[in-house]
């Protein structure tokens, strides 16, 4: 009854691994954007994205927000500042421009990221504070 979908083969639809929000191919979403669940993206979305859980950005995905969740994976094309609470995974294909906020960063070789990034609980250290092995 129903057929392929249209995509390249070697675009990966990403699916939250819950099943819970799917964001297709053909959807453009505006506004702010709140959810308790894992929620995957791969069509266009612009305004912030929050959830409680895991954020899925595919590779035909477009997103020009700001992003907070539990896990961040990025196949896709982000404009916008992420806050990943455990991970940020940037795949070969995703690319972002954006300010990072995490506490694991994970990028691929192919990758693009062009901002600053804040890792841990955002203390910093200076050479004064590291003990001489002297």
């Amino acid at each position: 009854m129903f057929k392929g979908s249209s995509k390249g083969e070697d675009e990966e639809e990403i699916r939250p691994q819950g099943g819970e929000t799917i964001i297709g191919v053909s959807v453009k979403l505006e506004g702010d954007f709140k959810s308790e669940g894992d929620v995957a993206i791969n069509g266009e979305v612009s305004g912030t994205i929050n959830t409680q859980e895991d954020l899925s950005i595919g590779e035909t995905a477009i997103v020009k927000a700001n992003i907070e969740a539990r896990n961040v994976i990025v196949a896709g094309k982000v404009e916008g500042n992420i806050k990943a609470h455990e991970k940020l995974e940037i795949r070969s294909s995703g690319k972002i421009t954006g300010d990072v906020e995490v506490a694991n960063l994970e990028i691929a070789d192919g990758s693009y990221f062009n901002g600053q990034c804040k890792m841990g609980d955002g203390s910093t250290a200076s050479l004064d504070d590291v003990e001489s092995s002297d």
